[in-house]
């Protein structure tokens, strides 16, 4: 900031519009920078953190131990996820390609 002010005084008009104008792209890059940091944290703490990840935390330990429900618990990363959907669903218009699928099936 000390500099920056030395600058200011010993500087012509013109010197001085250029000053302020790379101070005001520092200032922006420092801000754009920091708000780039905060989204990234909480993008993955909101992913970390997902309602498809706490509901496949929470069931098996609400299940019967003696039947493990982790068994028929499909998300789309499982590679049966596909043709478990297509068994289940009983209205082919729901059976295509454009229709949103879910995040997981308990079959």
């Amino acid at each position: 900031v000390y500099m920056l002010l030395a600058i200011h005084w010993n500087t012509s008009s013109s010197e001085h519009k250029k000053m302020k104008l790379l101070y005001s792209y520092l200032v922006a890059a420092y801000i754009l920078l920091l708000f780039s940091s905060f989204s990234l944290f909480f993008s993955h703490v909101e992913a970390a953190n997902s309602p498809i990840d706490s509901f496949l935390q929470c069931l098996p330990s609400h299940s019967n131990q003696s039947h493990p429900i982790s068994d028929v618990i499909f998300t789309q990363s499982n590679p049966s996820f596909l043709r478990v959907l297509q068994t289940y669903v009983r209205d082919s218009r729901f059976n295509t390609s454009s229709t949103p699928k879910p995040l997981a099936i308990v079959a």
